[in-house]
C-alpha cells in the first residue's frame, strides 16, 4: 500500500499555495500555466473529483480562457526542474496504482 506522505503536494504541482475551498476570485488569480496544471491534475483524479464543485469551477475558467490541456503530463508547462520532478513522481505513483489493479483482479480469478 502506498503511503500518502510520499504523494506530491498539490501546491508544488500547481505552483501556488492552494486553499481548502476554491473561490471564483482564487481561480481568476491563477496564471494560465497554473490553471493548466490544476486542470490537468483535477481531470486525472477520478470520477468523484471530476464531479466536484472545484473541478467544475476550474473547468469553466479554463474554457473561458480558451486554454488547451495537454494529453500527457510531460507536456505541461513547468516553472522549474523541481516542479517537473514532482510531476514525474506523481506520474510514477499513478502508474503504479494502475498496474496494481489488474494484478489484484488476476489473483481473485486464479
Amino acid at each position: 500500500m502506498m503511503n500518502k506522505a510520499h504523494q506530491p503536494e498539490l501546491h508544488k504541482l500547481v505552483g501556488i499555495q492552494m486553499p481548502k475551498r476554491y473561490t471564483r476570485i482564487f481561480i481568476d488569480y491563477l496564471t494560465d500555466v497554473q490553471l493548466t496544471r490544476l486542470s490537468f491534475w483535477l481531470s486525472n483524479q477520478g470520477e468523484s473529483e471530476s464531479d466536484s464543485y472545484r473541478w467544475r469551477l476550474t473547468q469553466q475558467e479554463f474554457d473561458r480562457r480558451g486554454l488547451q490541456c495537454p494529453a500527457l503530463w510531460h507536456r505541461l508547462p513547468f516553472d522549474n526542474e523541481v516542479q517537473r520532478a514532482e510531476w514525474e513522481l506523481w506520474a510514477a505513483i499513478r502508474k503504479a496504482k494502475q498496474e496494481k489493479r489488474p494484478i489484484a483482479r488476476a489473483r481473485k480469478l486464479g
